[in-house]
Parts: structure tokens; sequence; C-alpha cells
């Protein structure tokens, strides 16, 4: 989560740099990706897990950061075993 907060941090410096309305491209880019959560939750025809939970609303950072990251994913799954205690 770190990295990703960074990166978008980064970005936000760079566009700043550029002389861009970065208001009005952020909210955009939010727009357009809660469009794309919306039509991918129709396709898929289940309705967002985060409607019955709000803890979900925590997972899906996480989510696209294990899928955008293998050896995150692999990490924690490492973390997820049962340890031997002497």
């Amino acid at each position: 989560m770190a990295v990703w907060a960074l990166a978008s941090l980064a970005l936000m410096f760079v566009m700043l740099g550029l002389n861009w309305p970065v208001t009005p491209m952020m909210l955009a880019a939010f727009v357009v990706a809660w469009l794309g959560q919306v039509v991918g939750h129709r396709i898929e025809g289940r309705k967002p897990a985060f409607l019955d939970d709000l803890r979900q609303l925590l997972i899906g950072p996480l989510f696209v950061l294990v899928e955008l990251f293998p050896a995150m994913r692999d990490w924690l799954l490492k973390q997820d075993e049962p340890t031997e205690r002497s």
C-alpha cells in the first residue's frame, strides 16, 4: 500500500510540474475507475462485496496490489502458513 501511495504521489507531482489541471484529472480518474468497477460487477453478475461488509473496502486495494505484484502474493501466503514452535 505504501508503494502504491508513493507512486500516486509521484504521479501527482509530475502532473503538477506539467501545469495540467490536477484536480479535474484526478476526479476523472476516480470516476472512470468506479465505472470500471460497476461494469465489472455487471459482467460478473454479482454485487460488490463491500455492500455486505465494509471491511471489504480495505481488501480491494490489497487485492489489486497482490495481482500486480506476484512476489507479494507469495510473501502473504508464506505469512499465513503455520510455524513450528519449539
